[in-house]
């Protein structure tokens, strides 16, 4: 019999209230090192804009499809206009939410630097490359999903809701 930690004990992406209050991290010898999240979406996903609007993102959007797809809760989609700055952009979310204790899953992209993507887990960051950001739509694909305003005063980023009642239903598949 393994010692290897089973299905049965790693955390849920989700618990029964829909947030990602866990992850896990596997230390080897049948243990999972398993830490409380630093901080809640919101926060996240403030953190996210500011560390993009920090290198000059454009057209910064935040989505809450938590309600549409089972892997992420929140997307955040931004765009820059040179490869370089592509970079900068996803380099900074990536250090700026380290040192906030908070450490991606996984960073795509790098190579080409047309389309970044940072995974952290409840949420995931695509910034683009100007023209690549129009040719993939995802607002478009995402079309269902709320979208927040993203508020900008001095030097402070808000990321604001609409009312609950405008956010969708889940979708049922027939």
């Amino acid at each position: 019999m393994s010692d290897a930690p089973g299905p049965d004990i790693l955390p849920s992406r989700r618990d029964a209230g829909g947030s990602t209050p866990f992850f896990g991290q596997y230390q080897g010898e049948g243990t999972l090192k398993t830490t409380k999240r630093s901080m809640d979406l919101a926060q996240k996903a403030g953190l996210i804009v500011k560390a993009a609007l920090d290198k000059q993102a454009y057209g910064a959007v935040v989505l809450d499809v938590s309600r549409l797809c089972s892997y992420t809760d929140r997307i955040v989609i931004m765009h820059g206009t040179s490869t370089r700055q592509v970079q900068a952009i996803a380099q900074n979310v990536r250090e700026t939410l380290k040192k906030a204790g908070e450490i991606p899953l996984g960073f795509e992209g790098e190579r080409d630097s047309q389309w970044l993507v940072v995974d952290f887990g409840d949420v995931v960051v695509h910034v683009f490359y100007e023209p690549m950001r129009a040719f993939y739509d995802l607002e478009g694909i995402w079309a269902d999903a709320a979208r927040a305003q993203v508020q900008e005063t001095q030097g402070d980023v808000r990321i604001v809701w609409p009312e609950r009642s405008k956010q969708p239903e889940a979708v049922g598949l027939l």
